[in-house]
């Protein structure tokens, strides 16, 4: 392995750490910035209120997110139904924000189904500001769809 391979894992590995503590970081600059959609996974903390649901996504300020983002929850293929996977399960909004969670609330497009409700993984499509770059790699374009690479050590790959 190289140094710089080892570097980038370790570095990798601190962001994770300081994410899942939710410690507060200093948002990354740039001198211009655009606003994209990008997906986020819902956690397994959600709770349902009224007609929506409440849950917990593991991305934040730096992330891009910001109070009025907005955008729409996506279902996913689960173990008791194979074909929801990009199925609309109603628009989503931020409710809560920190530098690196927050909990967005959905309102439910059908409110009284299971097949709509919102599970683990599911995910929802927000609003985020984005560092405009010259160029845009294969990475930063899967990073934004939420699609990221791990090792055999389930580390985050950069």
């Amino acid at each position: 392995m190289s140094m710089r391979s080892s570097i980038l894992q370790k570095a990798s590995r601190c962001y994770y750490l300081l994410a899942r503590a939710n410690t507060p970081e200093n948002v990354p600059k740039a001198d211009e910035y655009s606003t994209e959609e990008v997906y986020y996974v819902l956690t397994d903390d959600i709770r349902r209120e009224g007609f929506g649901a409440v849950a917990k996504i593991n991305s934040g300020i730096i992330d891009g997110l910001y109070p009025e983002s907005a955008g729409v929850a996506y279902g996913a293929d689960t173990d008791d139904w194979d074909d929801r996977d990009f199925t609309r399960l109603g628009q989503a909004s931020i409710i809560q924000l920190d530098s690196n969670q927050s909990y967005v609330y959905i309102d439910f497009d059908v409110p009284d189904d299971e097949y709509y409700d919102v599970y683990e993984y599911d995910y929802v499509l927000l609003y985020s500001r984005v560092p405009v770059r010259e160029y845009r790699s294969i990475w930063m374009e899967l990073a934004m769809q939420n699609i990221f690479f791990y090792d055999q050590n389930n580390n985050p790959r950069v």
